[in-house]
């Protein structure tokens, strides 16, 4: 019976599909806006290391139903297609920044330089191989530009999250209970927002429910639409939410931080955070906890640890950190003048009462809870090290915002959520306070998510259509936005040393 047949996977083939993934973008833009002589040779030698890593890898499997990886394939199609990246569904605001750089990689010769010199100075690698696969595409066929290359970022989506339930998969065993208990985690995993956001409602003392929720489903204002936001000033972000908002920060990240814990030893963990720095810098700072909670949890010795921190890859990654460096700080939000600073400490002066509530409440509900559960976990050590990070980035702002706060955690919650994944499979071991806490977390968690899906349906029903992709910002040729623009690209650092007559 074909739903009886199964399928082997090989651990490593996952492991360098995986790799491959953070590889890719970053060679694409080595060929393109340094020179293609340095593509090449940073080609050969990546390769080189999968070689090398293939013989040395041990041969284990995973054994999955063929009807299971299908199901599989399903979740993923639906998930990405609900969180409006392709523009088939109704999208966040988030992307209309999002779908401006893609558009802005599909039509513009690379590197992306616009009049007077501006150009695109951002993460933007998680776009390049979709980009690169449609302007191939474009130069063979007579095919619109954007209907193919939204279909084409949708696909790669799907496979990246494909890839990175795999790697879930292959470090619990494998049963039809285990894939529904790890899918529903990776999807409805969430700090308890909704508590504390009643808690500040009843604090309020004038809040309607019923007229709350008609005004909601009726209209574009209401504390419903993202309640992600009701601490005001802080957020940590469900899983769900960093797909539908910020997915080209959040997927390399979650891949990074199982590649990272995958491995016992730290021969690659440099070399991937090198590489998530270049798709997404604030969540790479956080990979650094995770890669340093290794040392406590390794059995082999120090020596040997500290060894296998000089490995060929890590060191050849410090070369790759050179070059991401020079391009970015030629980002116009990244210089700092007449003695700013990039980073800051929140200034409670300006703190009112109703702010240290918020603020406790942010840190109890969405931090604190998760801390008998870590307690109980073989990666207590780690989860410790990432609960204490999550407990002082709120206190830290990024040129006057908490956008640090809410992406550099990203790795972290999902450590976290992976310890959650451990407690669930293991259920009927678990005490019976952890049984308790961890049922809470489950309820009332999964309601941040089931209302970032639910709002995509409201604005359907408000507006009347299924996307907003149209209406949006299209390029930022002609924007002030610092955030995603640097000022003369003929000017920076980076163009002084990669000079290159092609540009």
């Amino acid at each position: 019976m074909f739903k009886d047949k199964t399928i082997k996977i090989k651990h490593k083939i996952i492991d360098i599909i995986s790799l491959l993934f953070l590889e890719i973008p970053f060679l694409i833009f080595l060929f393109y806006w340094t020179n293609q002589y340095m593509g090449y040779i940073a080609t050969g030698i990546i390769f080189s290391f999968h070689y090398f890593h293939w013989k040395k890898a041990k041969e284990e499997v995973i054994e999955i139903k063929i009807l299971y990886i299908i199901l599989v394939l399903l979740v993923c199609f639906i998930w990405v297609f609900w969180s409006g990246i392709g523009g088939y569904f109704f999208q966040s605001s988030d992307h209309e920044a999002r779908n401006a750089i893609y558009n802005d990689l599909l039509n513009y010769k690379w590197p992306v330089i616009y009049e007077k010199g501006r150009y695109l100075n951002y993460y933007f690698g998680y776009w390049l191989p979709p980009a690169f696969i449609t302007k191939l595409i474009i130069s063979f066929f007579s095919v619109d530009t954007l209907k193919i290359g939204e279909f084409i970022l949708y696909i790669y989506t799907v496979i990246f999250v494909f890839i990175i339930i795999l790697q879930i998969l292959k470090r619990f065993t494998i049963t039809k209970k285990n894939i529904i208990i790890l899918i529903s985690c990776l999807i409805f995993f969430s700090g308890l927002d909704v508590c504390a956001l009643i808690i500040k409602l009843l604090l309020k003392g004038d809040f309607n429910f019923s007229y709350e929720l008609a005004k909601w489903w009726n209209y574009d204002d209401s504390i419903f639409n993202h309640i992600e936001w009701w601490a005001n000033h802080w957020q940590y972000s469900s899983n769900t939410t960093q797909l539908f908002w910020v997915f080209n920060q959040a997927l390399p990240a979650w891949l990074a931080t199982l590649l990272i814990v995958s491995r016992n030893d730290f021969k690659q963990d440099l070399y991937i955070g090198v590489l998530t720095l270049f798709l997404a810098p604030f969540p790479a700072c956080g990979l650094i906890i995770i890669s340093i909670g290794k040392f406590f949890i390794s059995k082999n010795n120090i020596k040997s640890q500290i060894k296998s921190i000089f490995s060929k890859e890590n060191m050849f990654s410090l070369l790759f950190l050179i070059i991401i460096a020079l391009f970015y700080i030629g980002n116009s939000r990244v210089k700092v003048i007449n003695g700013q600073k990039l980073f800051s400490i929140i200034n409670f002066q300006s703190f009112e009462l109703k702010d240290y509530i918020l603020l406790n409440l942010h840190l109890i509900f969405e931090i604190l809870l998760f801390i008998p559960i870590v307690k109980s976990s073989k990666y207590k050590i780690q989860g410790y090290m990432s609960i204490f990070y999550l407990l002082i980035l709120p206190f830290i702002n990024f040129r006057g915002s908490y956008d640090f706060q809410m992406r550099s955690s990203i790795s972290e919650l999902f450590f976290i959520m992976l310890i959650l994944m451990e407690q669930l499979t293991n259920f009927d071991k678990c005490s019976a306070k952890i049984k308790k806490l961890v049922i809470i977390i489950v309820i009332f968690g999964s309601i941040t998510p089931l209302i970032e899906f639910a709002r995509g349906i409201k604005y359907i029903h408000v507006y009347g259509k299924t996307s907003n992709f149209y209406e949006m910002l299209s390029t930022f040729n002609n924007s002030e936005d610092k955030n995603f623009i640097g000022t003369n690209f003929y000017e920076s650092k980076y163009y002084k040393v990669f000079k290159n007559k092609d540009y």
